[in-house]
C-alpha cells in the first residue's frame, strides 16, 4: 500500500518511524507539571474539580505541540516523542531522588537538564509537598495495609499511584 500523503510505501514509513523512535533517547517533560503547579497555586480555595480543569486548560495553552514527520496519528503527550510526562500531583518525592541518576542508570535512562532539575526542585516539588495523591492515600490507609502493599510486599500498587496514565 502506498501512503499517498508522504509518497512512500507503508513498510518504508513504518521502518522510518521505528528507527526514529529507537534512535531518540527518552527525556522528561515538565510542561504539564509546571502548568498544573502554577494553576493550582493561583486557585487555592476553589473546588478541586475546577482547579484540575484550570490546570488542564493552562497545560493546553502552554504545551509544545510535537508532530513528527510521517506520523498518521500525530502528537505526543509530552513536549517531544519519547518524553515522560511528570505528574507531581500523584507522587512527588521519587523524582527528586532519581534526577541525578536518571541519565546514567542501567534501566530506563532518561535525559534531564540542569534547568529541569532546578525548576522541579525550586518551584514544582515544594508546592506539592503534603498534597499528592500518594501522601493523601498513605495518610488514610491503616498501617498494616501500608506494610502489606509496600514495594516488594504482597501487593505492589506503586505503578497505579506514581505513574501518569500514559506511562501505565
Amino acid at each position: 500500500m502506498i501512503d499517498t500523503t508522504q509518497g512512500m510505501a507503508q513498510p518504508e514509513r513504518a521502518r522510518f518511524l521505528k528507527e526514529r523512535f529507537l534512535s531518540r533517547r527518552p527525556s522528561i517533560c515538565l510542561e504539564g507539571a509546571l502548568a498544573k503547579t502554577r494553576a493550582f497555586r493561583e486557585t487555592e480555595g476553589e473546588a478541586l474539580i475546577v482547579r484540575r480543569a484550570k490546570g488542564f486548560r493552562r497545560h493546553c495553552e502552554t504545551k509544545t505541540i510535537a508532530i513528527d514527520p510521517r506520523e498518521l496519528i500525530v502528537g505526543h503527550p509530552g513536549c517531544r516523542s519519547r518524553s515522560a510526562v511528570i505528574c507531581p500531583e500523584l507522587s512527588n518525592t521519587w523524582l527528586c531522588r532519581e534526577f541525578d541518576r536518571m541519565p546514567v542508570r542501567d534501566q530506563d535512562p532518561y535525559d534531564v537538564t540542569e534547568e529541569q532539575k532546578r525548576l522541579y526542585r525550586e518551584e514544582i516539588y515544594p508546592y506539592w509537598v503534603g498534597k499528592t495523591l500518594r501522601e493523601r492515600w498513605n495518610g488514610q490507609a491503616p498501617k498494616d495495609l501500608l506494610e502489606l502493599i509496600a514495594v516488594g510486599g504482597v501487593i505492589d500498587n506503586d505503578i497505579k499511584i506514581e505513574c501518569a496514565p500514559g506511562e501505565t
